[in-house]
């Protein structure tokens, strides 16, 4: 008898669990403030239906494999069920300028690699466990490098 309704719990707990899809991140946009802060932006979105949290995220910006900025996300990201939040995070540029000039031919590369990670909240009939997620985009770098010369286009006649 006992075997019975241990075998039933169980696969009611497999048959009642909530089937599980990825969430997705798609890259939105990328600013640059006088090259020492800079920001993404990311539309997080969830197919489930129910809710989930994002949280314990790192990310960096790569440079032809060099770290350039980095930063971190400490709050966490709360996504409703069957709905998606544009949500920032924003970084410390760590190169300096003279190294920046250096690099111009990479810079001129127009991408910068973002490395994100993080873990997601999975809602389990007894608890809530967390897995491990990371994204990887090469991102525009063009626009925000001419939304920075453009003063100075504009001071030298270049516009």
């Amino acid at each position: 008898m006992l075997r019975s309704v241990a075998a039933a719990l169980i696969a009611c707990s497999f048959s009642c669990a909530p089937r599980f899809e990825e969430p997705t991140v798609d890259f939105r946009s990328l600013s640059l403030e006088e090259m020492k802060q800079a920001e993404v932006r990311l539309l997080v979105a969830n197919p489930n239906r129910f809710a989930m949290d994002v949280r314990n995220l790192r990310y960096s910006l790569l440079l032809t494999g060099d770290t350039v900025a980095s930063g971190r996300r400490d709050d966490p990201v709360h996504v409703r069920a069957q709905d998606s939040l544009l949500a920032s995070f924003p970084f410390e540029v760590r190169m300096k300028l003279g190294d920046m000039v250096s690099r111009v031919p990479d810079i001129a590369g127009d991408t910068v690699r973002l490395e994100l990670t993080g873990e997601h909240s999975l809602p389990g009939l007894f608890r809530t466990t967390w897995r491990r997620f990371e994204y990887h985009r090469a991102i525009p770098l063009r626009p925000e490098i001419d939304k920075l010369l453009s003063p100075l286009r504009r001071l030298f006649g270049g516009d």
